[in-house]
């Protein structure tokens, strides 16, 4: 929950300079390629969203050899899903994006995406909705973070039969996410 929110927080930051001032009229006005903006906005807070996961990875770690004093090798199968879960990021990503563009307001598309972690954490933990967890963008976070994880048995383990189909998953709903945002800044150009 707390990863999705800090995506939610990181992309309405990445807005709200056009929303203020006379940046959203530039941005309406420029010659470059709207897909430019919206790639360009997705790639921006990927950034700082695998920075976030390097710090957690490597807390994690520090913590675990240091703090518990945790004997063996480092499982590498921790850091693999730390990187699936930037790519499973994505789509959040890019849906956040749609909705920072569209909402002029900081706190509603944060606000959604809250709405979207109940919703996500439902779907990943309830065996009926469960297939739908694989819509939410939020869930596919959920998802990732605890794949081979006792913490949530749903999730999967690291295999090649349940990391394909999420990072699949993720990076289809991306395109669509980016493809929304492309549309939506088409259709307010042409206003």
């Amino acid at each position: 929950m707390f990863y999705s929110i800090g995506i939610a927080l990181l992309t309405a930051a990445t807005w709200r300079i056009e929303h203020r001032g006379t940046n959203w009229n530039l941005l309406l006005t420029t010659t470059r390629h709207p897909i430019t903006l919206v790639l360009a906005k997705i790639a921006v807070v990927t950034a700082p969203v695998a920075f976030m996961q390097l710090v957690l990875v490597t807390g994690t770690l520090l913590s675990g050899t240091m703090i518990i004093d945790i004997d063996g090798p480092i499982p590498w199968q921790f850091a693999l899903a730390g990187v699936i879960a930037v790519v499973a990021a994505l789509p959040l990503i890019a849906f956040q994006t749609l909705l920072s563009f569209l909402l002029r307001s900081f706190a509603a598309p944060v606000a959604i995406c809250l709405i979207g972690c109940v919703i996500g954490v439902a779907t990943v933990t309830s065996d009926t909705l469960r297939p739908l967890s694989y819509i939410f963008p939020q869930a596919i976070n959920t998802r990732a973070l605890n794949l081979g994880s006792t913490a949530s048995a749903a999730s999967g383990g690291l295999t090649v039969n349940d990391v394909l189909p999420l990072l699949g998953t993720a990076i289809g709903l991306a395109a669509v996410g980016a493809l929304l945002s492309l549309g939506a800044i088409r259709t307010i150009k042409l206003r």
